[in-house]
């Protein structure tokens, strides 16, 4: 049985997590936006080092109105040995109007949420969504 914490309720449907992980697993075969972060010393393309991605999918539960997104961030990093590492944190994005947010604004709310940019203790914003996992693999 599945416990309380690993429901969700959107819209009178119930979603286990592990529906929300099979529809990260299969994310490529959802309508889906990706973007990529590059580094490119010196304007040399074939130098060219990826910093992070983020893929942001429908996930199909919302409403003729808003969506719902299932959203992964990836963030290569290298220390100084040459080792690397990807530091993976997946969230789901909440009730966004679809008829008032542009494509590139889900991006920016996703960054938001999973990537902040925090200034001052008073610049805490509404989230639109919550973090599921982070973890470095």
């Amino acid at each position: 049985m599945t416990s309380y914490k690993d429901r969700k309720t959107v819209f009178g449907r119930q979603h286990e997590r592990s529906d929300r992980q099979k529809s990260l697993s299969f994310i490529g075969r959802m309508n889906m936006l990706r973007v990529r972060v590059e580094l490119i010393q010196n304007g040399d393309e074939t130098a060219a080092r990826l910093l992070g991605d983020i893929e942001i999918a429908n996930d199909g539960t919302g409403t003729e109105f808003t969506g719902n997104y299932d959203v992964v961030l990836r963030e290569y990093g290298q220390n100084a040995n040459g080792a690397t590492s990807v530091y993976v944190t997946t969230a789901v994005i909440e009730d966004i109007e679809r008829d008032i947010v542009r494509p590139l604004q889900v991006v920016g709310v996703s960054l938001d949420l999973l990537a902040p940019v925090k200034r001052t203790m008073a610049s805490n914003c509404r989230s639109w969504g919550r973090i599921l996992s982070q973890k470095e693999t």
